[in-house]
């Protein structure tokens, strides 16, 4: 196994994804969890690890190095959302509709 050496100098660190539909109690995944037991969302290690992030991103400020946000932005109709796993229920006002996360299994083409 080759080790790594971290040059901090020419590091930034990358942030994926926490935003409160994530990561929040009374976000999307949280909702999810709560209404589908079975598909064993564990939320307390998702909210477990925002401190962690907020550890890192600090010391990448502090060492003078960026710390990048990627966030996951959809149109308030959900029509750029990636459809099969999206799925938005017709019966609900296009200002507050609800969406359904839908388990995908055995697909690998994302078409």
């Amino acid at each position: 196994m080759v080790a790594h050496q971290l040059d901090i100098a020419r590091s930034a660190l990358i942030i994926v994804d926490m935003q409160n539909d994530f990561v929040h109690s009374d976000g999307g995944f949280a909702h999810l969890a709560r209404e589908n037991p079975e598909a064993n969302i564990d939320m307390p290690f998702l909210m477990g690890t925002i401190p962690q992030v907020k550890r890192l991103a600090d010391a990448f400020r502090k060492a003078g190095r960026p710390a990048v946000y990627i966030a996951h932005v959809l149109k308030s109709d959900y029509s750029d959302a990636q459809f099969p796993y999206w799925e938005v229920d017709a019966r609900e006002p296009q200002s507050q509709p609800h969406v359904h996360y839908r388990r995908h299994v055995g697909r690998t083409d994302h078409r």
